[in-house]
C-alpha cells in the first residue's frame, strides 16, 4: 500500500522539514567553511593564509565539480538505458502489432476450411452414389 507507507502526519512532516533544513544548513558548512578554518591553523602571515585558503577552496571547488560531473553521467546513463528499454518495449509493441493485423486473416481463413470440411462432410456421400469403387 503505497499511500499507507508514504503517508505523514502534521507532525512528522515538521519533523521531516526540519531535518532537511539542518541538513541544508550543514552541507553549506561543510562545503563553505573548512578553507577558512585549514588556513586559520597555518602559520604564517595573512598573505600566506590567504593562498592557502585559496588552494583549499580551489581542491574543495574541483572535487565538488567532479562529484557533480559524476552524479550527471550516472543521471545520463540511467536516461540512456531507460531510453533503450522504452526501444525496445516499442520494438516488441509494433512486433505484437504485425502479428495481432494477421489475426483476422488466420480467422477468417479457419472459418473457410471449417466451412470447405462441413461441405465435403455432406457432400461426400453423393460422391460416393455418382462415383463407386470398383
Amino acid at each position: 500500500n503505497t499511500v499507507g507507507r508514504t503517508w505523514m502526519s502534521q507532525t512528522e512532516q515538521v519533523f521531516r522539514r526540519a531535518s532537511n533544513e539542518r541538513a541544508k544548513w550543514f552541507s553549506f558548512a561543510v562545503g563553505v567553511l573548512p578553507a577558512p578554518l585549514f588556513a586559520m591553523v597555518c602559520p604564517g602571515d595573512i598573505v600566506f593564509k590567504s593562498v592557502v585558503a585559496t588552494a583549499a577552496a580551489a581542491a574543495q571547488a574541483g572535487f565538488y565539480l567532479a562529484s557533480a560531473e559524476y552524479s550527471v553521467a550516472r543521471a545520463t546513463e540511467a536516461v540512456s538505458i531507460k531510453a533503450r528499454m522504452a526501444a525496445v518495449s516499442d520494438t516488441y509493441a509494433n512486433q505484437a502489432a504485425r502479428f495481432s493485423a494477421l489475426l483476422p486473416f488466420t480467422s477468417a481463413l479457419a472459418g473457410l476450411m471449417a466451412a470447405v470440411a462441413t461441405a465435403v462432410v455432406e457432400i461426400q456421400p453423393s460422391f460416393s452414389a455418382v462415383f463407386p469403387l470398383v
